[in-house]
């Protein structure tokens, strides 16, 4: 992973979700959804994927604060 502040994580999966449109009608609150869906999955993904005990909390603290910058916007 690159070395990228949540913050800017998240403004990333937004823009990439409007980039999606090529119309340009998807509204910022759909970026939102969209962009939280994917931090949402990598999260959910990180917490599965390890017991409690080996859990990465680094990743997993990451992506919660990537979910917590979406909410913000």
């Amino acid at each position: 992973m690159r070395n990228i502040t949540a913050k800017n994580k998240a403004k990333e999966l937004m823009q990439k979700a409007y980039d999606l449109d090529q119309d340009n009608k998807t509204t910022q609150s759909r970026c939102k959804q969209i962009a939280l869906l994917c931090a949402d999955e990598v999260f959910h993904t990180l917490v599965d994927a390890y017991p409690s005990k080996h859990q990465p909390h680094t990743f997993i603290e990451y992506w919660s604060e990537v979910k917590d910058e979406i909410h913000k916007k």
